[in-house]
């Protein structure tokens, strides 16, 4: 009997909890610059930023609105190429662009400037990440720039996994599993030096990983 009264308010409390839920749809109609959206984060005040082929948007819960890439003291006509947004523990947000190239935002003025550019190579950026030590990777497919976002050092270094990375997930100070599209390997990051740490089960893996999910136990 107790089992059934449980199914009973069950099925009387969920017209209650499927209408708790409020879903509104956002597109270019409503001030989105642009329908291809390459990355999307939640600040710490609820406001949803949009990493775009057009560049950054905002959305308050009312309104859009959309942020030029500044780049030598101007905003920039070039095609950004754009791949990833992170924040920072203290609510810093930054932007990675595919050509290597990191911008940040200046809450103060309210704009995106440019802090870094990789040199002038036909290097193509296939991941960029943000690690728990304020540290930007760069990644392409037999080289690594690390930005230390707290003081501007880059340090460069040889990718040894020589293929293309495609998403990281740190799991302390100094490891890290790191997938390709060759498969998923942990290394370790010493003395500015990526080693690679045998994993037997995950170093028989030979397939073409696209994305991380890593769950830390307590």
């Amino acid at each position: 009997m107790r089992f059934i009264i449980n199914i009973v308010c069950f099925l009387f409390l969920l017209p209650l909890i499927a209408t708790a839920q409020t879903y509104k749809y956002i597109g270019v109609e409503n001030g989105l610059s642009n329908r291809r959206i390459f990355d999307i984060q939640k600040d710490s005040i609820g406001y949803m930023w949009f990493l775009t082929n057009e560049g950054i948007d905002r959305y308050n819960g009312k309104d859009i609105k959309h942020y030029k890439l500044i780049g030598e003291n101007k905003e920039s006509s070039s095609p950004i190429h754009l791949g990833w947004l992170y924040f920072e523990e203290k609510g810093k947000l930054w932007v990675i662009g595919k050509a290597g190239r990191i911008f940040q935002y200046n809450q103060e003025h309210d704009v995106f400037n440019k802090v870094y550019k990789l040199p002038k190579t036909p290097v193509n950026i296939s991941y960029g990440y943000m690690d728990h030590n304020h540290r930007i990777w760069l990644c392409s497919r037999y080289s690594i720039a690390l930005y230390d976002t707290q003081t501007g050092e880059t340090h460069q270094m040889p990718n040894e996994l020589k293929s293309s990375i495609t998403s990281i997930e740190q799991v302390d100070n100094d490891h890290f599993f790191m997938a390709t599209n060759k498969g998923v390997r942990y290394v370790k990051l010493e003395n500015e030096a990526l080693q690679i740490v045998p994993l037997e089960p995950l170093d028989k893996i030979q397939a073409q990983i696209s994305a991380l999910h890593f769950h830390q136990e307590s």
